[in-house]
């Protein structure tokens, strides 16, 4: 019983010296698309809550929603959705300071109840996060069209 104590307090030393030596050589930028990544999870999980613990209290993105005003909207219209699939490409990160930045093209593949086919969207991505008490959060959302899916108005 004393050599399986010892085990387990072995293990457990070994992974908290791991855990840090990896908080040590991890770099702001990876940091940041930790949360970007945490956050695809949280919408693919359907966890609003989860989802907007990673937003700042003055968030705010281009729908005009803030960090409440989506979690109500969120947690209306996520149970009512039996799949949601995510795939972010071409990130691109800056740092400076307490702020960065998170550009991305996201596909999303959306299943409903019922038997409509899933609803297929892409959007560009812009991201700005603050790192407040050693925290990333992500504080503006902007989305737009990618060119290739916007329609040009031509005179």
């Amino acid at each position: 019983m004393k050599r399986i104590l010892i085990g387990i307090a072995v293990l457990a030393a070994l992974g908290v010296a791991f855990y840090f030596v990896r908080e040590l050589f991890t770099t702001e930028r990876q940091r940041v698309e930790r949360v970007v990544r945490r956050l695809e999870r949280r919408i693919e999980a359907r966890d609003p809550l989860g989802l907007c613990h990673l937003l700042t209290e003055d968030y705010r993105d281009a729908n005009g929603f803030d960090r409440l005003s989506l979690r109500a909207f969120l947690t209306r219209v996520l149970p009512q959705l039996t799949g949601v699939s995510l795939r972010l490409e071409g990130m691109e990160i800056e740092v400076t300071g307490d702020e960065a930045t998170a550009n991305f093209t996201a596909y999303a593949v959306v299943e409903g109840r019922g038997e409509q086919p899933p609803w297929r969207h892409q959007s560009l991505v812009r991201l700005e996060l603050r790192k407040a008490e050693g925290e990333w959060r992500v504080r503006r959302a902007e989305y737009s069209l990618p060119p290739i899916v916007r329609r040009e108005e031509r005179f």
